[in-house]
């Protein structure tokens, strides 16, 4: 386990590796399953599946999302199948970090990434950490950077500028 979790899943056999799983109500465990993670549990699904919030409702129906929070996923959408991750984890984060997140970072990153589908291939793990920014994600900081309309995580306060 790295520090901050797992993002991404290549099968549904490494996903199994993060903790035990439990189906989620009125999915087949290839759409959606609940992860036992040692910080707790998670939902884990099918990157086609579409239904986010409907599947966090089935999955965690003592948390359901207000109308300031988005259920989205970690690991972009666009990157899971060109490097053949089939599971992707959701979260449920505030609406503000969830927008900066896509208007901000998650654009960053493909530009500095380059298009994966495209990009020269790379060795990538059967589980993908949690990269930084995701965690700042997770941590509910609108921190998409400057010219965004959010701050920039210096700025939010998640690390000093002496870093």
């Amino acid at each position: 386990m790295n520090l901050y979790g797992y993002s991404a899943a290549r099968t549904f056999d490494a996903l199994t590796r993060i903790g035990p799983w439990r189906p989620v109500t009125g999915y087949m465990p290839q759409q959606a399953v609940i992860v036992d993670a040692p910080d707790g549990p998670q939902l884990w699904v099918d990157r086609e599946l579409e239904t986010y919030r409907a599947a966090w409702m089935a999955a965690f129906p003592d948390r359901i999302p207000d109308s300031l929070e988005d259920i989205d996923h970690l690991f972009p959408r666009s990157w899971a199948v060109p490097l053949n991750y089939h599971y992707i984890r959701l979260a449920c984060i505030s609406r503000g970090a969830n927008r900066s997140a896509g208007a901000g970072w998650e654009k960053a990153w493909a530009g500095i990434y380059g298009d994966p589908a495209t990009a020269p291939p790379r060795e990538q793990p059967d589980l993908y950490p949690v990269e930084y920014f995701q965690w700042v994600k997770l941590q509910d900081v609108a921190a998409g950077g400057r010219g965004t309309g959010y701050l920039g995580a210096r700025e939010a306060g998640v690390f000093k500028a002496s870093e």
